[in-house]
């Protein structure tokens, strides 16, 4: 009996579909009354032929009205970026930048070929705005294509990261590609985290050494060497930065924050690197209690030897200010960081230095390579 019934239920579906696509047929066939020829004979021409005619005739016009329109957009675009680079131009030409206001600090990011406003203060968007109209540069206002607005400086704006050497690309690269062919790890039941364990040093423990009530870490030929950067980076290698916020953070805030425990800070926000960035440093002083000020140098394409900022050191010097500070150590860059501390009668500026101090009892005299170090940036620090 059920065999019956499945077999009469199938016939009956087939007969609804069957039926279903007739009437679809049905549907979609035209009558005959209504057949019309989009294109009459070329003997007989209607109306409805004339009326095409003039459909098309339209239509054609509005295709050239808009091509006009688009035409006349792009040459208004291309008008508004050839005044917005001459009033890029006329700017860095009219006014020595970086600028600094009450609300604002005004600079040029070589990088991006545009302006870059750093807010002071809630007010510095309005500020600028105003001081831009009253310059004679409305153009600044509001633009995209001439002017940044951001609570970041310049350096940050457009170099987020710090570029990598050639040399440190390829180990990059190798180590990619050691990534790539090494063989995949079986896992079963759950899966268990990777915990990277700090290299363990027999001078680790010991307490940090104090010079003038200043905590002093050395990046290379101490017991923080080998700590890992990244997996192919390490303190010595590319860990200034880390090393001179650790001496900062434990002479003013708690001798816990080592250079590892401030490398581990870095990797937590993603400012690790075999070389790391001027905010990166500024941000975490700022996070873990020490005082920073605005930038004494903003981060520019311009380097400073020691007689250009030696006034404006030693002024935040006697105002209870030391200062973290970024220079080049040769004519290709050699970015480094170190800590300074006291400028004495004659000019010289000292240091905490990272490296060029380890086998030194700091601080050390920097101007004792001049013309290096030639200063990149630089802000106040205390306690």
């Amino acid at each position: 009996m059920k065999k019956y019934l499945v077999i009469a239920l199938s016939i009956l579906f087939i007969l609804v579909i069957g039926i279903f696509f007739i009437q679809s047929l049905l549907k979609s066939k035209p009558e005959s009354s209504s057949i019309t020829s989009p294109f009459p004979t070329a003997v007989q021409v209607d109306k409805r032929y004339s009326s095409s005619l003039s459909s098309s005739s339209s239509s054609n016009s509005s295709f050239v009205e808009e091509d006009r329109e688009q035409k006349a957009r792009k040459e208004a675009e291309q008008k508004t970026e050839q005044e917005a680079q001459q009033t890029l131009k006329e700017v860095q030409s009219s006014l020595s930048l970086p600028l600094e206001e009450e609300d604002f600090i005004l600079d040029y990011a070589p990088n991006l070929s545009k302006l870059v406003v750093t807010r002071k203060t809630p007010q510095a968007d309005a500020s600028f705005a105003k001081w831009a109209k009253t310059q004679g540069y409305p153009r600044l206002v509001d633009n995209i294509k001439t002017t940044i607005i951001s609570d970041k400086t310049m350096e940050e704006v457009q170099t987020p990261y710090v570029t990598k050497s050639p040399e440190q690309g390829l180990t990059d690269l190798f180590t990619l590609f050691g990534l790539m062919i090494r063989p995949p790890v079986m896992v079963t039941g759950g899966v268990t985290p990777r915990v990277t364990e700090k290299p363990k040093s027999s001078s680790s423990s010991s307490s940090p050494k104090s010079y003038g009530g200043y905590i002093y870490y050395p990046q290379c030929d101490g017991p923080y060497d080998d700590y890992p950067l990244t997996e192919s980076c390490s303190i010595c290698r590319g860990g200034c930065g880390p090393t001179t916020v650790a001496m900062i953070l434990s002479s003013f805030i708690d001798t816990k924050y080592t250079p590892p425990e401030v490398v581990d800070i870095y990797k937590s926000v993603g400012g690790a690197g075999c070389g790391t960035g001027l905010g990166v440093a500024k941000g975490t002083l700022s996070s873990h209690g020490v005082k920073t000020s605005d930038y004494i140098l903003p981060y520019s394409a311009t380097k400073y030897i020691a007689e250009d900022v030696i006034d404006d050191f030693r002024s935040y010097l006697d105002n209870g200010w030391t200062i973290f500070a970024l220079a080049s150590y040769c004519e290709a860059g050699c970015g480094h960081y170190f800590w300074i501390t006291d400028i004495d009668e004659e000019g010289n500026i000292y240091a905490f230095d990272p490296y060029y101090g380890k086998n030194s009892t700091p601080p050390i005299n920097e101007n004792s390579r001049y013309p290096f170090p030639k200063y990149i940036a630089a802000f106040g620090v205390k306690k």
